[in-house]
């Protein structure tokens, strides 16, 4: 086992990340880059490999246990930037909710909410029903809403683990 550190500079391909040349990488039977943001408690580790699955699994860490755990919900959803991230938390535990009742809830500015959830609706991470609700765009919840017996209102989900208490100060004072 070796245990490395990723350069600061951001790649789309997390193997890029890690620092010196790619026979590093290349070299391992498997690779692990736990990915986190400054002063957030929620992280991704990304893991690919000669004999793994490669995937992605969202995790929280617990300072008084000194130990990550396995968090439910889409990796990406802790990759998003800050407003984003508090939509998707919040609809994950309160589907069906409008920009407005998200915005007092969340406070934020009503406007900036409307114009994320549009643009998370067209970056397929929302889906929106006639009426104005949202839930969240993920493959499990479509595949629900596509069997109900109506098209206007998708199947409630169960909530999630994803939810604002993996949220910090930080997440919710900056605004897009």
């Amino acid at each position: 086992m070796l245990v490395h550190h990723v350069r600061k500079a951001a790649a789309e391909d997390f193997l890029a990340t890690v620092s010196g040349t790619n026979g590093l990488a290349g070299a391992a039977d498997a690779v692990l880059v736990l990915e986190r943001a400054r002063a957030r408690a929620d992280g991704v580790l990304h893991v690919t490999g000669r004999d793994v699955d490669e995937t992605d699994y969202p995790l929280a860490f617990d300072p008084s246990a000194g130990a990550w755990s396995l968090l439910d919900g889409n990796a990406a959803d802790y990759q998003m930037r800050d407003t984003r991230s508090l939509i998707i938390r919040y609809l994950r535990d309160y589907p069906g909710t409008k920009p407005k009742d998200i915005a007092a809830a969340l406070d934020i500015d009503a406007g900036t909410v409307r114009q994320n959830c549009r643009r998370m609706e067209t970056d397929g991470q929302l889906r929106r029903n006639p009426a104005g609700q949202y839930w969240p765009g993920d493959t499990a919840s479509t595949a629900a809403s596509d069997s109900s017996d109506s098209g206007d209102i998708p199947a409630v989900e169960p909530l999630s683990l994803l939810s604002l208490r993996h949220s910090t100060s930080d997440d919710q004072g900056e605004h897009q």
